[in-house]
């Protein structure tokens, strides 16, 4: 990866910038119920993503993976224009970093 993109997505996308090769990918399923319910439609969602981070700039930084489960439960209003979100993310590491757990109450609007 790139240093200019190593650097605009540093600690947003979940790279960590201590390594020299780090790739990994995800795969993600939703489905937005047809039928309205009030003025929005139900949506679930669901995302697994794997990383490895590899090569550390120290000797104390030490090869790791990374896994990532998230669960959404969306109500989507007028067309994605706006939606209330609960989600719940498991994120777990073979190495290095603490396991974490989260739970959360979200809600977007476009204009």
């Amino acid at each position: 990866m790139s240093d200019a993109k190593k650097t605009l997505y540093d600690r947003l996308g979940g790279y960590d910038s201590h390594y020299g090769t780090d790739d990994g990918g995800y795969v993600l399923g939703s489905y937005l119920f047809p039928t309205p319910v009030g003025v929005g439609r139900f949506e679930v969602l669901g995302k697994f993503a794997a990383a490895r981070f590899r090569e550390g700039i120290t000797s104390l930084d030490a090869d790791y993976n990374q896994k990532t489960t998230e669960l959404n439960l969306n109500y989507v209003i007028k067309q994605f224009n706006a939606r209330v979100m609960m989600f719940y993310k498991d994120t777990r590491f073979d190495a290095v970093k603490v396991n974490s757990k989260q739970v959360g109450v979200g809600i977007q609007v476009q204009i």
